[in-house]
């Protein structure tokens, strides 16, 4: 198992958590709504923190379907799915990050190398559906996740800025 596995999947959702809590509040989403998202979404990214790749991640895939729902509830206009797909791209590489590390199933672990094949054919879908989300992320070993998604983000909110002044504000500072 992948020790730093934990640790990367963290690092994901704590790098992008401000830039989640500027998008809800640039979206004017209701305090309690957004409140209740970044509570689940912190939750998470702690019980990441405490979760050991091998065992069970089921309440955090839970956590993050749950944001991943609220999320996906909003009543976004179309252009800002442009920039709320890197949440749901993080969320997605997070989720496959923990199931791909989950021991395989009782009925498969009697083939020879079944938590690699396992841990490849969940990790295979899940990049996909990243790819299908946010195609311009491409995996580095110079840099971690997190920096490489936040990179993402702002190169995805600098395009909307240039389109539209409104969308600057999600820019760092």
């Amino acid at each position: 198992m992948c020790q730093s596995a934990a640790k990367d999947a963290s690092g994901v959702l704590s790098t992008l958590e401000p830039e989640l809590e500027s998008f809800l509040t640039f979206e004017k989403v209701s305090t309690a709504e957004a409140t209740l998202l970044i509570s689940q979404y912190k939750e998470a990214e702690a019980d990441l923190l405490n979760w050991t790749p091998g065992t069970a991640g089921q309440d955090i895939v839970e956590l993050l379907t749950d944001v991943d729902s609220a999320l996906n509830a909003l009543p976004l206009p179309q252009s800002d799915l442009f920039l709320a797909n890197v949440f749901f791209a993080a969320v997605t590489g997070v989720i496959g990050v923990i199931e791909a590390h989950e021991p395989a199933s009782t009925g498969t672990t009697a083939q020879p190398n079944a938590q690699g094949l396992h841990a490849a054919a969940i990790a295979s879908t899940a990049s996909s559906k990243v790819q299908s989300l946010v195609p311009e992320f491409k995996l580095s070993h110079f840099h971690t996740v997190g920096h490489q998604v936040s990179k993402v983000w702002q190169g995805r909110v600098t395009k909307m800025a240039a389109i539209d002044e409104k969308y600057s504000v999600l820019l760092k500072k």
